[in-house]
C-alpha cells in the first residue's frame, strides 16, 4: 500500500512535468517510494508516467512489480502490451503471470 503523502508528492511532481526528477532522485530509492510512484502514475496518465511504471517492472521487490502491473492496467496503452507480453512469456511466477494476463485484458478492453 502506497504512502498517501509520498503519492501526493510524486503526483505533484508529475503534474509539474518533473518526471526526470522522479527518475533520477527517487525511482530506485526505497520500496515505499516505488509504490507511491506507481500510485501517482496511476492517477496521472501520460507518456512520462507510463515510462516510469515500465521501469518499475524491473524492481527486485515483488510488491512493487505487482503495483506496476496494476498501474499499467489503468494507464497502459497498446504500445505497452508488447512489454507485458514478454513478461508474461518469461516469468515463472504463476501469480504474476495471472496478474499480467488480467492487465493485458484490461488494456485490450479499452482499445
Amino acid at each position: 500500500m502506497a504512502d498517501e503523502a509520498l503519492t501526493k508528492k510524486y503526483l505533484s511532481l508529475l503534474k509539474k512535468k518533473k518526471s526526470e526528477t522522479i527518475r533520477k532522485k527517487y525511482l530506485w530509492s526505497t520500496i515505499e517510494d516505488q509504490l507511491a510512484i506507481c500510485e501517482a502514475c496511476k492517477q496521472y496518465a501520460n507518456d512520462d508516467s507510463r515510462n516510469l511504471v515500465i521501469m518499475l517492472l524491473e524492481s527486485l521487490d515483488e510488491e512493487v512489480v505487482f503495483a506496476a502491473v496494476d498501474a499499467l492496467g489503468e494507464i497502459g496503452t497498446d504500445h505497452i502490451k508488447a512489454r507485458l507480453q514478454i513478461m508474461y512469456n518469461t516469468t515463472t511466477n504463476d501469480k504474476l503471470k495471472a496478474e499480467v494476463h488480467k492487465t493485458l485484458s484490461r488494456i485490450s478492453s479499452r482499445a
